[in-house]
Order: structure tokens, then C-alpha cells, then sequence
């Protein structure tokens, strides 16, 4: 009689020169055989992970006899990230990934230059799953890693899917129950609002057909038609058919050509045709689109022509919206800040927000927090907190860039009254962080600690657009001691390694255990939810 294999197995790890704790895993997310695609499984336990249930999920994850899909098992996997154990999640993905590998017979393990073409339908959707939330594993560990290659295979595999779907097979991509970190809570909601016949997060398209979507929004309420123009405005989609030239292109990567040969460049006084008209859902992005968000020589003065107030995408202020109604349904205390506003796009909305859907939030204010002088040089040498390394504070990413992304305290007044939202409730704190955030709301700074002056604010969300090391921890610092429990934290940043480094040190040296997730439009933000029994202001 065969051998009955262990219901867990123990995986040992060694990183960074350390071996790092334990990890008992089920083994069939360790070993997976005997896989089928979209099982007898059902819904694969996409219902028990949308409830909660991760325990539940995880015991049939061991259960003998049950013949287990590869959605089943990208769902129990799922659980570990959710939870916040992103080792565990690693090691589950990475094998699931191995098996898909498989299924497109290939030994280039990060995807290489295919297009996955010849790639067998059925496993499109569970392995771009696969891909998504074995990339987001590890984005958001402590320990430093290079993602570009999973970044690249969720690209391929995201356009794979588009192209299916688009030819006329979107029911070989349906999905099944696979779920990826995208799927679930606000980001599913976010996903699923905007486009629910194809995946979010992925990258160029977005899980949005690029052909036919339009621009037309005739549903909704009053509050929710007047949120829609605001976000056209402050991501400069009301204008972007006369400035950009580059939406033939895109449709031709597409392989939608005869939509492409038709789209020529608008003018100030004749749009583009209406086959070329960008559309407008969760991945229209200002700067994105045109090119403008890498910080090189040249794109300042650009920028400055093109008057959008934001370069967030239209998914960024879709997710901020719904997580400032669950910070409020959920009875979070206090204001709102964001630390590094650029123009003020971001803290316009939440102002429009305000006044459009809370207005019972009567007593709630907008805090507006910048240098208003640019991105500052680097200060601080930058310590990774998994490893205790230190590095010198040139090797911040924004340490050479030409474009310091200035905008004036005068120009961003300037903004606010634009659109009708500059108020007695629209408060500016000007100043490098370190310098000016301490008088306001007191420091927990190791350099210079001090306690918050009476009457400090309260907070209920802190969203930081920092860019670098300096910046992001300073903002942690003079911040999040006054963020209510239950509160947002919201990095915009999180592609670049020095503010990533600013959060996992600070949330180190806190205890800070909340899992990290994803916003939903890419994979340059990450936010988290203050612990109820962590101290909040006045503690």
C-alpha cells in the first residue's frame, strides 16, 4: 500500500544570508500535483475566501480524496497573503507558477519576450491570478527583491487575455473562481465597478477593452455624477483627445489595426475621430498616458501645459472614494491628510467628497501638506529593516532625478478655487515634513520627538505622495501617531524602493502587523488599516 503523504509540510527558508522562521504549509500548495483546471471544486472557495473563512479554506486545502483545481488551491494560497504572511504566500506561489509553466511548456520562468500565443485558454486566467498575487507576495515582504520579471509575465499574460477576449473567446478566460489580491475587499469592488468582464491591475489595459468603451455617463445619482466630472477634470481627461497622439499605437498593439488606421491626431479645434476617443474607466492616468511620470529632463515644463491637477488614475480616486466611506460607515474619527499633494488633485477630491456625499461629515477637514518647493535632496542614509543594512541616501531613486515635481502653495490655492472647494475646511501645512508636521501634530521622530501641541488634529486618513526615503518617514513620523485606530494609511509610492524601505522600517519598529495591501489600478501603491488595539492619539 502506498505511503499516505502529510496533510502539512515544514519549509525552511534561507534569505539574505539568515534562515527565517518556519512555515507549515498544506501540502498540496507545496506539491502541486495531480492539478486540474476549474474542478469539481465549484467556485473553487472563492465564496469562503470573500467571506473571511480562511481557516475553513485552508482545511480543505488538506482534505484526502478531494480533487483540488488550480483555482481551489490559488484561493487557500490567497488566504496566507490576505493574512499578511507574505513568506508563506512566496512559497505557495512560486510552485503554483511552476506548475503553469508547465501548461505553456517553456523553461524561461519569467515569461521572456512570448506573448503566450500558443498558451493553452483555460489556464490564462487562473495563472494571471497566479502571477498577480505571487508579485504582489512579494512586493510587499520586508526583504529587497526585483519583481520586473513577474511584472512582465502578468503584462503577457494580461494582454493574452485581452487579446482572447477581444477575438471573440472571453468565455475561454472567464476566470472561474480564481481570485487574485485584486478580487477581494475594496480593490474587488473598485475592479468589479469597472470592469467585470475582464481582470483588474493589468497594467497597460487594465482589464478594459481599449476600443469602444466610451466616454457617455448618464447613470447615477446626483453625488456620483458630480464625483464622475470631477475626476474627468483633475486627470485632464476633458481635454487629453486634443494633446495626445498616441492612442492609434495602442490600439495597434492591440491588433485592433483597421480602428487603428483610422485614428489620427486631434487638434484645439477638431477631436479625434469617435472609434479613437480614449476611454475613460479605471486605468485613465494623466501622466501615464502621455508619458509624463519618470522624471527626466524636459518633463516639467510639458506638464505645466498639460493642466491636470493629478496623476493619480481614475481606479487610485475610485478606491479613495470607497475607502473614505469605509473609514466613516466604520465610525474612524478625524481629518483627512495627504503629505505631498503635487498640485492638489488628490486633496480636491477628498474636499469634493466631503461636500458631495458626507455632507453629515460636517466637521471633518482636508489637510494639505507639501514643501510646495519640489521633492527635497536626499537627507537620511536609508536602512532596510529586515537585513539592518545601510545604504547611502544617493542610492534613492529620486535622488538624480532632473524633474523635483514642483508646484507652489499659490498655485494649489489657485486649484482648489478652480473647482469651487477652497474653504474654511481646506487646511495647508507648508514645509519640509521633518520641519513642518511637528508643530501641527507633534513627532515621534528617533532625532527629535515631541508631543502633539492641544488641540492637534486627529486623523482618519494619512495618504503620503512623498516619493522618497526622507519624505515617507518623515510623514510616518510627524503622522501616524495621530491616526485614529481603524484609520487609513495610504503610500503612493510603493515602486520605489526608498519609500518602501521608509514603511517596513517604520512598521518594524512599531510592531506594525497589518497586512499590506495593493490600490487597485497598479502596482505603484500599497495602503493599510490601522489596528483597532494599536495606540491612537492620546495614547
Amino acid at each position: 500500500m502506498a505511503a499516505q503523504r502529510p496533510r502539512w509540510l515544514v519549509v525552511l527558508v534561507a534569505a539574505c544570508g539568515a534562515r527565517e522562521p518556519e512555515r507549515m504549509l498544506p501540502t498540496t500548495l507545496v506539491v502541486p500535483d495531480d492539478i486540474v483546471v476549474d474542478g469539481v471544486d465549484g467556485d473553487a472557495g472563492a465564496s469562503l475566501l470573500r467571506s473571511g473563512r480562511y481557516g475553513e479554506l485552508r482545511e480543505l486545502a488538506m482534505t484526502e480524496g478531494l480533487v483540488q483545481s488550480v483555482e481551489f488551491r490559488n484561493n487557500a494560497a490567497l488566504t496566507y497573503l490576505l493574512e499578511g504572511d507574505t513568506l508563506a504566500a512566496d512559497i505557495a506561489f512560486s510552485r503554483l507558477a511552476a506548475w503553469c509553466e508547465t501548461r505553456w511548456n517553456s523553461s524561461d520562468f519569467y515569461g521572456g519576450a512570448r506573448d503566450f500565443a500558443g498558451a493553452d485558454a483555460l489556464v490564462l486566467s487562473p495563472c494571471l491570478a497566479i502571477y498577480k498575487n505571487w508579485y504582489w507576495a512579494l512586493a510587499a515582504r520586508p526583504l529587497p527583491s526585483d519583481q520586473s520579471g513577474l511584472s512582465a509575465t502578468v503584462v503577457r499574460l494580461s494582454s493574452a487575455r485581452l487579446h482572447a477576449a477581444l477575438e471573440g473567446r472571453a468565455a475561454d478566460v472567464a476566470g472561474g473562481g480564481a481570485l487574485s489580491v485584486y478580487d477581494v475587499g475594496l480593490e474587488g469592488e473598485v475592479c468589479a465597478a469597472g470592469a467585470p468582464e475582464l481582470a483588474c491591475a493589468d497594467d497597460r489595459f487594465g482589464g478594459e477593452a481599449p476600443a469602444g468603451a466610451g466616454a457617455a455617463r448618464l447613470e447615477g445619482d446626483a453625488a456620483g455624477l458630480y464625483l464622475d466630472g470631477l475626476k474627468r477634470g483633475l486627470t485632464n481627461y476633458l481635454h487629453a483627445d486634443f494633446e495626445l497622439g498616441e492612442w492609434a499605437a495602442i490600439l495597434g498593439d492591440a491588433r485592433l489595426h483597421d480602428a487603428a488606421a483610422g485614428c489620427g491626431v486631434g487638434s484645439a479645434e477638431s477631436p479625434v475621430a469617435a472609434p479613437c476617443e480614449h476611454p475613460f474607466g479605471l486605468t485613465w492616468r494623466a501622466a501615464g498616458v502621455s508619458g509624463l511620470s519618470s522624471g527626466a529632463d524636459g518633463e516639467e515644463a510639458e506638464r505645466a501645459r498639460r493642466r491636470y491637477q493629478t496623476t493619480l488614475s481614475v481606479a487610485d480616486l475610485d478606491h479613495l472614494e470607497r475607502l473614505v466611506g469605509r473609514l466613516f460607515d466604520d465610525g474612524v474619527p478625524g481629518d483627512l491628510m495627504e503629505a505631498g499633494v503635487f498640485r492638489g488633485g488628490a486633496c480636491i477630491f477628498l474636499r469634493g467628497l466631503l461636500a458631495a456625499a458626507f455632507p453629515r461629515e460636517a466637521t471633518r477637514r482636508v489637510f494639505v501638506a507639501d514643501s510646495f518647493a519640489g521633492i527635497p535632496p536626499p537627507r537620511l542614509d536609508i536602512e532596510v529593516a529586515a537585513t539592518g543594512e545601510t545604504h547611502a541616501k544617493e542610492v534613492d531613486p529620486t535622488a538624480d532625478w532632473t524633474d523635483r515635481f514642483v508646484s507652489g502653495v499659490d498655485a494649489v490655492r489657485y486649484n482648489f478655487r478652480r473647482y469651487g472647494l477652497l474653504d474654511g475646511r481646506v487646511a495647508f501645512v507648508e514645509g519640509f515634513f521633518n520641519e513642518s508636521l511637528p508643530p501641527v501634530l507633534g513627532s515621534t521622530s528617533d532625532v527629535a520627538p515631541c508631543p502633539p501641541p492641544a488641540g492637534a488634529p486627529v486623523l482618519a486618513l494619512l495618504r503620503i505622495d512623498a516619493d522618497a526615503y526622507d519624505g515617507v518617514l518623515d510623514a510616518l513620523h510627524g503622522a501616524y501617531h495621530r491616526l485614529s485606530p481603524g484609520g487609513a494609511v495610504v503610500i503612493d509610492d510603493w515602486h520605489l524602493g526608498g519609500a518602501r524601505a521608509a514603511v517596513h522600517k517604520f512598521r518594524a519598529a512599531r510592531h506594525i502587523v497589518a497586512p499590506l495591501r495593493p490600490l487597485p489600478s497598479d502596482h505603484h501603491g500599497a495602503y493599510w488599516r490601522k489596528g483597532w488595539d494599536e495606540p491612537g492619539p492620546g495614547s
